[in-house]
């Protein structure tokens, strides 16, 4: 049957780009089929660098909530922003049992399907945890964002499956403060020093006690 398919290709036709890409079919067969994860329909490699094909998605949940950041607050969907976070804390705890690590978990690489359904994608920058104690340590974070990086891995290039509950929390962040960015203005080179320092991102105004905890789990 036909059908329209989004197709990924590497930007640029370097080695490190297609590695990473490789990297990323390898993540997709390890992980098979989850509602809330973006899978992979198939793959082909038509010349030097793999094109990956998967479902088309209607709009990030970034975009998604980039919408709402001038609406009054009887407008704002709060009860679908959570929905959203349900279901990635749903997709995050399948991809943890396939030993797998995200480390790009954000608003942009939430893709939302029709009026209910979000799926994580983006696994590029993944990374699989064969250790005993579930911790791997990856010094090439240069495609990385730091805003969403832990304070283990922007310190001493840590990561496990805390750094990626650590990532659902500035998720959560960016979600109910309408894709602000986190952090600010603030450099991602003064972003260890702030957290050092036993601060955390600030509570969103349409955000409780409950949900904020959660955000700085």
């Amino acid at each position: 049957m036909d059908c329209d398919v989004a197709v990924k290709v590497a930007t640029h036709f370097g080695p490190d780009e297609v590695k990473r890409l490789f990297k990323e079919i390898g993540a997709m067969k390890k992980i098979g089929y989850h509602e809330n994860v973006m899978c992979m329909l198939g793959w082909a490699l038509p010349g030097d660098a793999p094109c990956l094909v998967y479902d088309i998605a209607e709009m990030s949940a970034l975009s998604f909530v980039l919408d709402f950041r001038e609406k009054p607050d009887d407008q704002v969907p709060r009860k679908k922003f959570l929905s959203i976070l349900w279901q990635v804390s749903r997709g995050m705890q399948y991809i943890a049992s396939k030993g797998i690590i995200h480390r790009s978990l954000s608003a942009r690489n939430i893709l939302l399907f029709g009026p209910t359904v979000a799926k994580i994608s983006y696994f590029t920058n993944c990374c699989f945890c064969n250790s005993e104690n579930s911790i791997v340590k990856d010094s090439t974070i240069q495609k990385l964002s730091a805003k969403s990086m832990a304070l283990e891995s922007l310190a001493e290039q840590i990561f496990s499956e805390k750094s990626d509950i650590w990532a659902f929390g500035i998720l959560a962040y960016e979600i109910f403060a309408f894709g602000k960015a986190p952090y600010g203005t603030l450099n991602d080179d003064k972003i260890v020093e702030f957290l050092n320092q036993g601060n955390r991102l600030e509570r969103p105004s349409n955000v409780n006690d409950q949900l904020y905890e959660i955000m700085n789990t």
